[in-house]
C-alpha cells in the first residue's frame, strides 16, 4: 500500500503514510467545534462537523458507513445528544460513539454510557485525552462475530 493513495469516494484519506480515519463532531459551540477539528486535522483525521442534533441525525442515517467515529456533546439543539444516540442503536448503527459533554454528574455519565455511547469524557479535558480515547475506540473491531449457541447435556448417574 506504500507509496499509493486510498481513494474513498471523491476524498483522498492518506497521510503521512497511514490511512485517515473520519469522524463526525456533533457539538453546538461552533468555536469549541472548530478548535477540536483542528487539533484532530493536525493529528491526521478529517473531521465533519454538524451543530445540532437533528442535523447529526440526519448526517448518521446518510453517511453512516463513511465514519468511524462519532463525538457527540448531550447539550444540543433540536436533539439532546443521548436521543441521537438511542436513535442510531435503534437503527443498527454501530459506528463508536464517545460523548464529550460537560454534564459530569454520575448518573449522567450512566445515562450516556447506557444509551449506547462507547466512551464518555467530561469538558474541560486534556487534547492528548481525548486523542487516547479515540485511538483506543478506533482499535476496536467494527462488528462482533455472533457466538453460537450450546447446548449442554447433563447425565446425572
Amino acid at each position: 500500500m506504500s507509496g499509493q493513495p486510498i481513494h474513498h469516494q471523491t476524498e483522498v484519506w492518506w497521510f503521512n503514510g497511514r490511512l485517515k480515519m473520519k469522524i463526525l463532531l456533533i457539538e453546538d459551540s461552533k468555536k469549541f467545534s472548530d478548535l477540536v477539528k483542528k487539533g484532530l486535522e493536525n493529528e491526521g483525521y478529517t473531521v465533519d462537523c454538524v451543530y445540532d442534533g437533528q442535523d447529526g441525525k440526519n448526517r448518521i442515517k446518510l453517511c453512516e458507513s463513511e465514519y468511524d467515529l462519532i463525538i457527540l456533546d448531550i447539550m444540543l439543539p433540536k436533539i439532546d445528544g443521548i436521543t441521537v444516540c438511542k436513535s442510531i442503536r435503534k437503527g443498527k448503527i454501530d459506528t463508536p460513539v464517545l460523548m464529550l459533554t460537560a454534564k459530569d454528574a454520575t448518573e449522567d455519565k450512566i445515562i450516556g454510557l447506557d444509551s449506547g455511547a462507547d466512551d464518555y469524557l467530561i469538558k474541560p479535558f486534556e487534547f492528548n485525552e481525548l486523542l487516547a480515547r479515540i485511538r483506543a475506540l478506533l482499535r476496536r473491531p467494527k462488528t462482533f462475530l455472533p457466538i453460537p449457541r450450546m447446548t449442554l447435556e447433563l447425565h446425572l448417574v
